[in-house]
């Protein structure tokens, strides 16, 4: 029995168009967010063409959801928890896909316990906001902003390749 096969051949015309791969402008920040309150991750990124974003937790991909809302826009995507509760603590990750590779960034999310009522205490450091990224030229004054909450006393650190470059003691205001 002869096979007699058919060969198809596709010529695109013009040129290839250049990719650039996907890179992120503004990274997932960490999260802290008390038990059945929302909880927001926010990134931005760039590419050519406008990556694709996807949602993780973990290693498991975030569908939109009325629980897990996404919404993306030409070069920012937005997570929004509804609700959080003390299991959905761990890591959050954005992947930026297109022709031209794939970005990731993750930050970790902190559930705590609500505390009860008219129970003082003492409420461990967390940031409200971190440390961005800056590229600086050599002998440019360089400025790095962090907020943090805590119950005084507190100790601060800034450190350069794990060495200590400023320490402060209670001086946060």
């Amino acid at each position: 029995m002869e096979h007699k096969g058919t060969t198809q051949e596709r010529v695109v015309q013009g040129k290839v168009q250049p990719s650039k791969p996907p890179f992120f402008t503004k990274k997932i920040q960490p999260c802290r967010a008390f038990e059945q309150e929302q909880a927001r991750f926010e990134v931005e990124f760039d590419g050519d063409p406008i990556p694709k974003i996807s949602w993780y937790r973990e290693d498991f991909l975030i569908t939109n959801s009325p629980d897990f809302q996404i919404h993306t826009f030409s070069t920012k995507s937005i997570l929004v928890i509804r609700q959080v509760f003390m299991e959905d603590s761990g890591v959050f990750a954005a992947v930026a896909e297109n022709r031209g590779g794939k970005a990731k960034c993750s930050a970790n999310l902190v559930v705590q316990e609500r505390r009860q009522a008219g129970r003082g205490g003492v409420v461990p450091p967390s940031f409200l906001t971190t440390v961005q990224s800056a590229v600086i030229n050599v002998g440019q004054l360089a400025r790095f902003d962090a907020k943090i909450t805590a119950t005084k006393p507190l100790d601060v650190y800034w450190l350069k390749v794990s060495q200590i470059i400023i320490y402060n003691h209670s001086s946060l205001k």
